[in-house]
């Protein structure tokens, strides 16, 4: 009898298996409160490791001091030593708490596709949903910022390939790929399909073929209709326009290659 992992198991389950779903909130909040926690504790130790040097400074009455500050007897046995190092070990755990903050700002906002397909699955069309009481709120906002995918963007993240990933592909589940079985089922209990992202790219990239192969005949042909020269001007200057469009909607082009593209 094969297992079936239920709750937090079959949750990691689903998560390692579609990468797109390993979706987490973020506690940006939490980390900069953490963060201000620590800077305060700092600022506190500064004033006192600065008031405790004044007063060895005062009861050393001008002596001169080593020139070797941690290998001095008196530095080793005094009260700075102690703050020197809880100095340190608090600006370490600043430095080491920001780096971190900074690397999770890098991970990006989950697609609003992916977001709706896990609350989906969390939802549970059985009719059983695991999450209850606070666990339940987890992936209860909308705001999609507020959350971070651990799956990095795929090459092709164009705002066509988006549109298909976020529109297109669930439509023709609906219509069609669930009919015929398409796509990989990643849960049985719930029926969870997935279909992978090469495979969204691919398609993505030939309906763009095809329409940027028509989109000259289709110039020409109309072109060819007209005997007006201003008529010719203005159907140009249109084409020009829809092929600048084509190139933003279609590809990752910054805009001075849209720029480029459109006046060769």
């Amino acid at each position: 009898m094969t297992y079936e992992p239920k709750g937090y198991p079959r949750l990691a389950s689903l998560m390692s298996n579609e990468k797109e779903a390993a979706i987490f909130r973020r506690f940006d909040d939490l980390n900069i409160l953490s963060l201000l926690a620590l800077q305060a504790e700092i600022i506190d130790l500064d004033k006192d490791l600065r008031r405790e040097c004044r007063i060895d400074d005062m009861m050393s009455n001008g002596q001169q001091q080593s020139d070797s500050l941690v290998n001095s007897e008196s530095f080793k046995q005094s009260r700075e030593s102690d703050s020197a190092h809880d100095i340190h070990s608090q600006v370490t755990a600043v430095d080491e708490l920001a780096i971190q903050i900074s690397k999770l700002n890098t991970l990006n906002d989950p697609m609003p596709s992916q977001f709706e397909t896990l609350k989906d699955w969390l939802r549970d069309r059985n009719g059983s949903p695991f999450l209850t009481g606070y666990e339940a709120e987890t992936w209860a906002e909308n705001k999609k910022e507020r959350y971070m995918c651990l799956k990095p963007p795929t090459a092709e993240n164009d705002p066509f390939t988006r549109y298909t990933s976020n529109v297109l592909v669930g439509l023709y589940h609906r219509l069609l790929g669930q009919s015929l079985g398409t796509g990989e089922n990643l849960d049985k209990a719930t029926g969870h399909t997935s279909y992978s992202s090469p495979t969204i790219s691919k398609t993505s990239n030939i309906i763009t073929t095809i329409l940027a192969s028509l989109l000259p005949v289709l110039a020409i042909f109309v072109l060819n209709q007209l005997s007006s020269t201003n008529s010719r001007i203005g159907i140009t200057a249109l084409f020009t326009a829809t092929f600048s469009f084509m190139i933003t909607l279609f590809s990752s082009a910054k805009r001075v290659e849209i720029i480029t593209a459109t006046a060769t």
